[in-house]
């Protein structure tokens, strides 16, 4: 969205639809890890305990990124905070990627 800000201005119909393309993505895989990767990673014995801290640490960066949203958009433009929020999530991503374990296949501990 910020490397075609001007252009989606000028055609209202396609930035809403592009933007529903991004949130309907961006809910549907990022926010499923939040409540499936604890389920499948921490073991049995503090498997809850931690997947509620996985969740509110999911909430902390949500409020975060909504708390810093407005002031960026201020400072920077409406270009360079989409191009800020792409590159928080493509770091989430290579974070993901490289420390979570891949357990597909795998049984769950304690099953």
């Amino acid at each position: 969205l910020g490397v075609f800000e001007t252009r989606l201005q000028q055609q209202p119909p396609l930035l809403l639809f592009v933007y529903g393309l991004t949130f309907f993505f961006s809910n549907f895989g990022p926010n499923s890890t939040t409540f499936m990767l604890p389920a499948e990673t921490f073991p049995p014995q503090v498997r809850t305990t931690l997947g509620g801290v996985s969740a509110a640490m999911g909430k902390l960066g949500a409020t975060l990124g909504s708390a810093c949203f407005r002031p960026l958009v201020g400072v920077a433009g409406t270009a360079v905070t989409m191009l800020v929020c792409a590159a928080v999530s493509i770091a989430g991503f290579v974070i993901t990627y490289f420390f979570v374990e891949d357990r597909r296949g795998l049984a769950l501990e304690g099953e």
